[in-house]
């Protein structure tokens, strides 16, 4: 009676002990779908509990904070003062559900880049934005920080222009 109530069966979890009859494919699109009802109760969770409580922490600390903070941002140190900030009613909180798991989202980034290789050939892409999908595939295999891999282009500094040739300068030098 709870299995047909809930929808959630111990064939769905995998518990059955006939599952092992069944085919593969078979257990796993049960199996995917019991994930997914499981990240349904999640994402609910967040949007419903987590958000409100995130927008109390935030009413909370704005009013209550005596004196600056010093925290890390962006992998820097910034004085930060929450007294300043305003009463932000269209505050916006990201749960972080929904996105796929991390193979769906692994497939994307690399399909992404795939494009990205193509699209810096004919200009419509920059190193930017592929250091940017580069960063999020990092990220998603489980590194915090994708410095440790690729290098930023933003950070690098601009060529420098390079003076004339040797053989430039042997064409000038023969001209004086």
């Amino acid at each position: 009676m709870k299995e047909k109530r809930t929808g959630v069966t111990a064939y769905n979890q995998g518990l059955d002990a006939n599952t092992l009859n069944k085919t593969a494919t078979g257990v796993q699109q049960i199996m995917n779908a019991s994930q997914q009802r499981i990240e349904l109760v999640a994402r609910t969770f967040a949007e419903t509990g987590v958000k409100e409580l995130f927008k109390l922490v935030h009413r909370l600390v704005r009013t209550t904070l005596t004196k600056p903070d010093i925290v890390r941002m962006r992998n820097k140190w910034v004085e930060v003062d929450p007294r300043e900030w305003e009463d932000r009613k269209d505050l916006s909180i990201s749960v972080g559900l929904g996105a796929g798991n991390k193979d769906q989202q692994l497939t994307h980034l690399m399909s992404i880049l795939q494009m990205q290789k193509e699209a810096i050939q004919i200009g419509i892409t920059s190193p930017d934005k592929i250091y940017n999908a580069l960063a999020k595939l990092t990220q998603n295999a489980g590194f915090k920080n994708p410095e440790e891999f690729w290098t930023n282009p933003a950070n690098n500094p601009p060529p420098q222009p390079q003076g004339p040739s040797i053989e430039e300068q042997a064409i000038q030098a023969q001209k004086k």
